[in-house]
């Protein structure tokens, strides 16, 4: 019997040690990993682009994009990128509902199937986006890259493909440009603000370039499937909503103010009203069940 409370001693004690070790590493491998974080960023330009050189022999080339993005800083850049980037989720819920809600206010019901085609297009959008990130579970590149430039709000979600940013900001601007192809003062201005949106991923260090091209295959795919489905969706519209509207009566340049207005509204919105980003929305695999997931809204007051 003492022999066995020995043993069994020995062992707990030896458990204790390991623990004790593993965390001991742990606090030095930060403590290097920190170290090197805090000096890649404190690099002058020339020091910055001889590390870009160095790294590019060992990178591939979707990382080596990432840095050159990412590393290449500006104070103009630092004002401007973070604006477009919170003005995505805003105008995803503010452009289709002033859309839909001026073109039946006005009439205008070409204009108001665009906002309800919109709005399907971004569900689609949606399902297939988070599905991937679900699916793929790729991890974001601060997380990875020492030395990354991060944007001190958090993302929606811990996983980097596809960026949801960018394909939910070129889902507005592809069903735009399906529904007033002749008119492309209208979604021009939508696809710059895309660009800007996807540029502004890696450089705030959340998304590698892959995953912003990712964003805008599955927008592409989300708006083409909606708008070839148009027929039977609004037939359902007109279902739900007991009338037998034609597709017409576009405003044309007028989306644009819609647009802008929408834009200018997010804008303030997320510098003013929403500056740090109180309302945090989190999508996680469940811990209970992997075939489910955790969604979790917090407000910080």
């Amino acid at each position: 019997m003492t022999t066995f409370l020995i043993i069994i001693l020995v062992i707990v004690s030896s458990n204790i040690s390991y623990s004790q070790s593993q965390d001991s590493l742990l606090q030095v491998k930060t403590a290097h990993v920190q170290y090197l974080d805090s000096l890649i960023k404190s690099f002058n330009p020339q020091e910055r682009e001889d590390f870009l050189t160095y790294t590019a022999k060992t990178d591939n080339y979707n990382t080596h994009l990432f840095r050159v993005i990412n590393y290449n800083r500006s104070k103009f850049k630092d004002d401007i990128l973070p604006g477009f980037s919170k003005s995505v989720f805003p105008m995803a819920i503010l452009v289709p509902l002033s859309t839909f809600t001026y073109g039946r206010i006005y009439n205008k019901t070409f204009d108001e199937n665009t906002g309800y085609l919109l709005a399907a297009s971004e569900v689609t959008n949606f399902i297939l986006t988070y599905s991937a990130k679900l699916l793929l579970k790729e991890p974001r590149p601060y997380e990875v890259l020492v030395g990354t430039n991060k944007y001190t709000n958090l993302p929606l979600d811990p996983f980097a493909f596809p960026s949801a940013h960018t394909s939910f900001a070129f889902t507005l601007a592809t069903t735009f440009a399906l529904r007033y192809s002749k008119y492309p003062q209208v979604y021009v201005p939508m696809y710059i603000w895309g660009i800007l949106v996807a540029y502004s991923r890696p450089y705030l260090g959340v998304h590698y370039p892959v995953d912003v091209l990712g964003g805008m295959v599955i927008a592409a795919v989300s708006s083409v499937l909606t708008y070839s489905l148009r027929s039977p969706l609004l037939k359902f519209k007109n279902h739900l909503f007991a009338e037998n509207k034609q597709n017409e009566g576009s405003i044309k340049g007028g989306v644009v103010t819609i647009f802008a207005a929408s834009l200018l509204v997010s804008e303030l919105l997320t510098a003013y009203v929403l500056p740090d980003s109180p309302l945090l929305v989190s999508i996680m695999p469940s811990s209970k069940d992997n075939r489910g997931v955790n969604l979790a809204l917090n407000y910080r007051f």
